[in-house]
């Protein structure tokens, strides 16, 4: 039977060009070392996730200090020399929460992604459409090594594919 698809080492990202593999084995492989390393992660989790931001309270607190002090300004309360004192820290404080706010959000999504794909049959995964199966590898994996096996037909060998974890 012939290959549906194969992977090939890619010239034009500094590879050889020359190592190949059949697609449809290599796949599995990943799907199976993937879906063993979500289970593992949510074993070893076991904690659900805080579901809010702890400090959105503390963010709401800096941008109304941000929009009170332009209303200052506006107001003609302070003057724009001191608006221009205070408002950088304010506005430094601002991004920083906004940046731990996202980080918080991104980690949680990954987690609930890792807590859905360690449910999931090997059979299961693969059913699922090839985008949510990248989202899926994607969180745990960073690339795949494939190392050459020599010349000729050759019989598939995991012990030469290697992930790469995130």
């Amino acid at each position: 039977m012939a290959a549906r698809y194969t992977y090939q080492c890619s010239v034009v990202n500094g590879g050889c060009g020359k190592v190949g593999r059949v697609g449809e084995p290599v796949d599995r492989l990943i799907a199976e070392l993937v879906l063993e390393e979500q289970r593992e992660k949510a074993a070893a989790r076991g904690v659900p996730v805080e579901q809010q931001w702890p400090r959105e309270a503390e963010l709401e607190s800096v941008m109304a200090d941000i929009g009170q002090l332009l209303e200052a300004e506006r107001a003609k309360q302070i003057t724009v020399s001191t608006l221009l004192q205070l408002l950088p820290t304010k506005e430094r404080e601002r991004d920083e929460l906004k940046l731990e706010r996202a980080r918080f959000y991104k980690q949680q999504k990954q987690a609930e992604a890792q807590k859905a794909a360690a449910g999931l049959s090997l059979g299961e995964f693969l059913d699922l459409p090839i985008e949510r199966q990248q989202e899926v590898v994607l969180h745990s994996l960073a690339a795949v090594m494939i190392h050459p096996a020599g010349r000729g037909a050759r019989k598939f060998d995991p012990r030469l594919i290697k992930p790469v974890w995130r």
